[in-house]
Order: C-alpha cells, then sequence, then structure tokens
C-alpha cells in the first residue's frame, strides 16, 4: 500500500482508477475486498460461488468504472454492484432465492435430521418472501451486525427507514413462521 494513496478517499481512488491508474485501483481493491467478499458471501451462502460474484464485480468495476459519480460515496455504489453480480450469477445457475440455512451434514439422529431440514426449509420460505431490501437489511443488520446508522449509510437511506424494514423484517418473519408450526406458536404463547 503506497502511504500516498493510503492517505486518499475511496471515491478519489475511485476517480484515478476510472482514469486508468492502476495503482489507485489496486489500493481500492485491498481496502474494498473484506467487505465485498462479506457481501457476496452473505447473498449466496456460498465461498466458492462467492468468489466468482466477487470476480464478476470487479469486471463490473473496470468495466463500468467511468460511470461513478464522484460526488456519491463509493462502497454503496460497489455493494450495488456486488449484489448484481450475485443476482446474475443465480440467475445462470438456475437458482432461485439466496441459501441461508445450513443443515448440519454430520448429524447422525435421522428425526434430528429431519426436523433441522424441514426447519431450515421453513426459514428459508419465509425468508425468500421477504422483498428485497427487507432481506439486505436483516441481513445487514440480524446477521452481520451492522449497526442501524451504518446500514442507512450504505443504503444512502434514513436510519429510520432502516429501523422501519427491519422491524417490518423481523414481523414478517416471526408471523409467517409462527403461523406455519402450530407447536411453536403455542411455546410462544406460553412463554
Amino acid at each position: 500500500m503506497s502511504t500516498a494513496l493510503a492517505e486518499h478517499s475511496d471515491e478519489d481512488l475511485a476517480r484515478k482508477a476510472a482514469a486508468g491508474d492502476e495503482q489507485a485501483l489496486g489500493e481500492l481493491l485491498a481496502r474494498s475486498w473484506p467487505e465485498i467478499r462479506r457481501v457476496a458471501l452473505v447473498r449466496v451462502g456460498d465461498p466458492v460461488l462467492a468468489d466468482d460474484a466477487v470476480q464478476d464485480a470487479l469486471v463490473r468495476l473496470l468495466r463500468f468504472a467511468d460511470r461513478f459519480d464522484p460526488t456519491r460515496p463509493f462502497r454503496p455504489w460497489m455493494r450495488q454492484l456486488v449484489r448484481n453480480a450475485c443476482v446474475d450469477l443465480f440467475r445462470r445457475r438456475g437458482r432461485g432465492d439466496d441459501p441461508l440455512v445450513e443443515v448440519a451434514a454430520n448429524d447422525t439422529d435421522p428425526g434430528r435430521t429431519m426436523d433441522l431440514d424441514r426447519g431450515a426449509r421453513r426459514v428459508r420460505e419465509a425468508f425468500a418472501s421477504l422483498s428485497e431490501r427487507q432481506r439486505e437489511i436483516w441481513l445487514r443488520c440480524e446477521q452481520d451486525g451492522a449497526s442501524v446508522a451504518d446500514v442507512a449509510a450504505e443504503l444512502d437511506i434514513a436510519p429510520a427507514t432502516v429501523r422501519v424494514v427491519l422491524h417490518q423484517a423481523r414481523k414478517a418473519l416471526r408471523l409467517r413462521l409462527l403461523a406455519e408450526d402450530p407447536e411453536l406458536a403455542e411455546l410462544v404463547r406460553d412463554a
């Protein structure tokens, strides 16, 4: 990492990279890599597919760098490139929504494995019923542990909007899961 480049903002580096500065592009990618890899992994649920999506996103970054608006933050734009690459990856592979829950493959109790499979399927279906925005905000806040303020800045929306969408996503998941599982609903009611 060049100390001269380390002092530049992501937006400055993106502008320089768009003008053909390979060192600026390298610095920008080094800074962004952990975050874009995490975004892809959250979206696709598989490390190999995540790497494919990141690679596609980086190709898009190179191809569309001249379209970046330097008056806006770079990272949300880059995350959108990653999200688009993930969507295209799923379309090419003919898959529906992103996987959310992995069932333990080494569980030896067949009854428990069936329950885990059934539960995982219910969670995936409930999660898939959420809107794209609800899934994205839920994953960032609940799975990644990002703060409401950070998610709002990343998505360029108001923090109050993030809180409302997160509340709606939690409520929709809770209602759907409780409606589909009478035993769980009874446990919650008793508690």
